[in-house]
């Protein structure tokens, strides 16, 4: 093993988070991903890249689904003991 990181989703991306790794039985490596496209105004989306050579590169992350992450009003957590 080489302790090397690999780029995976590039700078056309402003978020990337709970990525999740897969060895396929063929010996692919598979990278699933949330994230946010510098070209989606609002929405996150899935994405998905895969490698055949063992991770050395990567194909270009490929955009599964899009959805949108509730957002919770000021002070919905809190309360008010007084």
């Amino acid at each position: 093993f080489q302790n090397v990181s690999i780029p995976i989703s590039g700078e056309n991306f402003t978020q990337v988070q709970f990525s999740q790794c897969e060895v396929s039985p063929n010996g692919n490596v598979h990278v699933t991903f949330m994230g946010k496209s510098i070209d989606d105004t609002n929405d996150l989306a899935l994405w998905h890249c895969s490698s055949s050579n063992g991770g050395d590169s990567f194909d270009e992350p490929q955009k599964v689904t899009s959805f949108r992450m509730p957002r919770f009003a000021t002070g919905f957590l809190t309360s008010d003991t007084n």
